[in-house]
């Protein structure tokens, strides 16, 4: 059995009147991503389905509800947006109907499954390293000099 360390620096931590804590991270960008199509494709869907932002607030939240055995709701604030009437800080899954995701809870056993299945890929000394076919994606990458690109 392998154990893997994640840490992470969510932007703000709220613990509401009912003892459930909200993540809440905020976004400098013009466009928000609110919506993704599923959980399979923030791991291996195209490179447009996997939203990092949302991946990244699913995260902390699997921390915080595992480290604080507690309910975790997860919002996204984008600055440029957030004080339009109407503006909906939660993330919403568009493969169920556009469904929001109120609590890690209701996404948690399949993030869990998805996210363990690509770490035992990540480690296993038989899957072969493959560059991704859009080298646009890596013009921002921080690993882009590793794997010489």
């Amino acid at each position: 059995e392998r154990y893997v360390n994640l840490a992470g620096r969510a932007d703000r931590i709220d613990t509401l009147p009912n003892g459930a804590c909200q993540i809440i991270d905020y976004k400098s960008g013009n466009k928000p991503h609110l919506e993704f199509n599923g959980i399979s494709t923030l791991f291996d869907g195209e490179p447009q389905e996997r939203i990092s932002n949302i991946f990244q607030t699913l995260l902390y939240a699997m921390m915080l509800h595992h480290r604080d055995n507690v309910e975790v709701t997860q919002s996204l604030y984008y600055a440029s947006k957030m004080l339009h009437k109407g503006y909906d800080a939660h993330i919403a899954d568009k493969s169920d109907d556009g469904k929001v995701v109120e609590r890690y809870s209701d996404v948690a056993e399949e993030f869990e499954e998805r996210l363990r299945m690509t770490l035992e890929e990540i480690f296993d000394p038989e899957t072969p390293f493959k560059q991704v076919d859009d080298e646009a994606a890596c013009t921002y990458c921080d690993y882009k000099k590793i794997c010489r690109r």
